[in-house]
């Protein structure tokens, strides 16, 4: 695997990351290959944390290949496609479905004001909204280039079967209650 080595900046705090290590990562592909990657890690010189550098073929907390996921959320492949017979299951599909859907906003919101942030002007509320329909709309590639966009910015998404845990502890939080863990 190439990597590019221009400098790497934090994304919480802005300063410059320092190699760290590698790591193994593995990655699923459609016909049901389970391939290995090894992926740099950066410690932030001022905030400490730690940072991953996913390549482009993956997703932040997936381990099938971002152009699967993309297909999927897509339309392009679905559970009736005998393709799909080795890659992931029913049940997988199913969950990036939602687990796209139950994050949209997050993403619309992501890219309204990181848009308004750098043109420094203001923004209509459907933005967001708007790019990510255009960059579907330019075919393969989207998915990657719209998580680029929130991780990279410190942003993240929820994963779809912790939504509901996330939002009931919001909720608690907010109405000044704590979450009681029975």
């Amino acid at each position: 695997m190439k990597y590019d080595d221009a400098p790497k900046i934090c994304p919480v705090c802005g300063n410059l990351l320092k190699y760290r290590d590698r790591r193994q990562r593995i990655i699923r592909t459609e016909d049901g290959r389970t391939l290995w990657c090894t992926v740099r890690r950066f410690k932030c010189t001022n905030c400490n944390r730690l940072h991953t550098e996913i390549p482009k073929q993956l997703t932040p907390y997936k381990h099938y290949q971002t152009s699967s996921i993309e297909d999927v959320i897509d339309g392009v492949t679905d559970e009736s496609d005998p393709a799909t017979a080795d890659g992931p299951s029913e049940q997988t599909m199913k969950r990036w479905r939602r687990w796209f859907s139950s994050n949209e906003d997050r993403l619309h919101g992501y890219i309204r004001n990181t848009q308004q942030k750098i043109l420094e002007k203001h923004l209509p509320p459907d933005y967001g909204s708007s790019y990510l329909r255009s960059a579907r709309k330019n075919g393969a590639g989207w998915l990657h280039h719209v998580l680029c966009f929130v991780y990279n910015l410190g942003g993240f998404l929820i994963p779809y079967y912790e939504k509901r845990l996330y939002l009931e502890r919001l909720r608690c939080t907010y109405l000044g209650s704590t979450v009681s863990s029975a």
